[in-house]
């Protein structure tokens, strides 16, 4: 068979050959020496039938064949092709909570193929093993090889080891809270002090998801240090992000009112 040339189908690879002959030359043939050989070096290609005829098969001269079965051979003929495949990777699960998969790379991230010119033809892609990311959050690097696509196309150079890079992220989360108390201090008059409103309407929350799925309005503080003296008049203070709280990986987003009005109490 020539280079470049590939059988592409399943065939029978085995012949039933039926003999006559002087016992002792028949009983002196090696079964696994035997072979019947069929010539396609004209390089026809395409679903081509070869006839198998007695003096294809290698036996001694004084042995007669009687009957081959099979006596046909049906072979698919193909040119032998090369390609170069760009290189992907699939990933199977779900990172766990709170994360999430942000990139990844592979070098080299293509591959020679070599096989029939109609399946390669076919081919524009090529995958690395499925990786699970369902219990995996940090940055990973794996060396991998690259399996061949089919029984009838192979990775040119197999010996290659693909490099893989996985990067995660953390998953932010958005949270709403209602009613937020504010609490007013000063070192001297706190317990004399009156504010409206009493709460914060609302605030918006930012943080990593696995974070802030727990974080309820108890753990929700907000503070606002009063330094100056506190007229009998309504004073206005601002209230600002820095005024909350939170846990360090938490941050506000968004908040109202902005602004709130303080005296001291009328006894």
């Amino acid at each position: 068979k020539p280079k470049h040339l590939i059988i592409t189908n399943d065939f029978e690879d085995k012949l039933l050959i039926k003999v006559s002959g002087q016992v002792g030359r028949i009983k002196r043939i090696n079964e696994s020496l035997t072979y019947a050989k069929v010539n396609i070096r004209d390089g026809q290609t395409g679903y081509l039938s070869y006839q198998i005829t007695p003096d294809k098969i290698d036996l001694p001269y004084d042995v007669d064949i009687l009957s081959i079965k099979p006596s046909i051979l049906f072979l698919n003929i193909d040119e032998v092709k090369v390609k170069k495949v760009p290189v992907r990777l699939q990933f199977s699960g779900q990172a766990p909570l709170g994360y999430s998969l942000a990139d990844y790379s592979i070098t080299p991230n293509f591959a020679d193929v070599k096989g029939p010119e109609n399946e390669i033809n076919k081919l524009n892609e090529l995958f690395l093993p499925t990786i699970d990311i369902s219990e995996r959050f940090r940055d990973f690097e794996e060396a991998v090889i690259l399996p061949n696509p089919s029984s009838n196309i192979s990775i040119v150079d197999n010996s290659i080891r693909y490099k893989i890079s996985v990067k995660f992220k953390v998953n932010y989360l958005k949270k709403k809270f209602y009613n937020i108390p504010i609490a007013i201090t000063n070192d001297n008059v706190t317990s004399d002090i009156e504010i409206f409103p009493e709460t914060i309407a609302f605030v918006v929350i930012e943080g990593p998801e696995e974070v802030i799925r727990d974080v309820s309005k108890n753990n929700i503080i907000v503070r606002k240090d009063i330094s100056f003296p506190i007229d009998e008049e309504n004073s206005k203070i601002e209230i600002f992000k820095d005024d909350f709280i939170l846990q360090k990986s938490l941050r506000v987003i968004d908040f109202k009112p902005k602004e709130v009005m303080i005296k001291k109490k009328e006894w």
